[in-house]
């Protein structure tokens, strides 16, 4: 009877840290958002906060979620069915959404901008030079 306590206690702690294991991805995210926000200057920090996201969130999000459901149709002893069936339908969900962005990272620090967008940002960048260099904070006009 101990035993069996002690092998379900250890499955939920085990559990539990792999989910939180998967938020180690978020602060990378975060800078990346704040240094993309800031100035050009920081593209170098940009550049290294995208390749740490994305290896983070390979690590631990990717490969751990499989790992995860792994663990729980392994281990799982009791507890009431539907509370099984439930756990593995919400973690094969984020499997799925980590799967997509993973993705839409991997689309955005590999894909080259088409030359529409190039356009678009430095038509941005002007303006915001030509609104940087008036007097009076307005935008000038040629």
């Amino acid at each position: 009877m101990f035993y069996f306590r002690l092998t379900c206690g250890l499955l939920y702690i085990l559990l539990s840290m792999m989910v939180y294991l998967a938020e180690l991805s978020t602060p990378f995210l975060n800078f990346s958002w704040l240094f993309k926000q800031l100035e050009p200057r920081y593209n170098f920090l940009l550049t290294l906060c995208g390749i740490a996201l994305l290896l983070s969130f390979f690590f631990c999000r990717v490969l751990l979620g499989p790992y995860l459901l792994h663990h729980l149709i392994s281990f799982w002893t009791t507890g009431p069915p539907f509370l099984y069936y439930l756990n593995v339908v919400i973690i094969i969900f984020f499997i799925i959404m980590n799967y997509y962005w993973f993705y839409q990272l991997v689309k955005i620090l590999f894909v080259k901008p088409s030359k529409k967008n190039k356009k678009q940002d430095q038509k941005h960048s002007d303006d915001k030079l030509a609104t940087n260099n008036s007097s009076d904070g307005k935008k000038k006009t040629s």
